[in-house]
């Protein structure tokens, strides 16, 4: 299993990411307008829940709706306003793990781009890297992916 390392802007909080395997995993990288206007910059990771350990700090939590109408958690630190993860109901225990603020975000690779109807004009597409107009579909998004019906 590799363990992620990450870390707000002002150090105060502080947390690691053990993926399902041992090699690094992929950055997925978001082209939508709520990744654009929520900073973190536009990498994502989806995993578990259970993944995420806050080693240092705690963290805040602020609630928004997306298009379809979910809730949607941010959890950010409170002093400079970095996000660790994004946690949409409608997806049960899958977070978006972000990823630029990982120590190790410089040396993962891209294997995914969403939501690339709403990217930039001056953003180019990456080299080998899968494409999606929306969302993930189930069958490319893998283990933790998998989108739970509501009751």
């Amino acid at each position: 299993m590799a363990t992620l390392h990450g870390q707000c802007h002002c150090g105060d909080l502080q947390w690691t990411v053990t993926s399902d395997t041992p090699a690094l995993p992929s950055h997925t990288i978001c082209h939508c307008r709520s990744c654009k206007l929520l900073g973190g910059g536009c990498g994502i990771l989806l995993t578990s829940i259970s993944a995420v350990r806050f080693e240092r700090g705690t963290p805040k939590v602020y609630t928004y709706y997306n298009s379809d109408g979910d809730r949607v958690h941010c959890t950010f630190c409170s002093i400079c306003t970095t996000h660790a993860y994004h946690r949409d109901e409608s997806r049960g225990d899958e977070v978006q793990v972000r990823t630029f603020p990982l120590r190790e975000a410089g040396i993962m690779g891209v294997d995914k781009e969403i939501n690339v109807s709403e990217r930039f004009t001056w953003v180019k597409k990456v080299d080998g890297a899968r494409s999606f107009q929306h969302w993930i579909p189930a069958v490319a998004r893998g283990r933790h992916g998998r989108r739970l019906s509501r009751n």
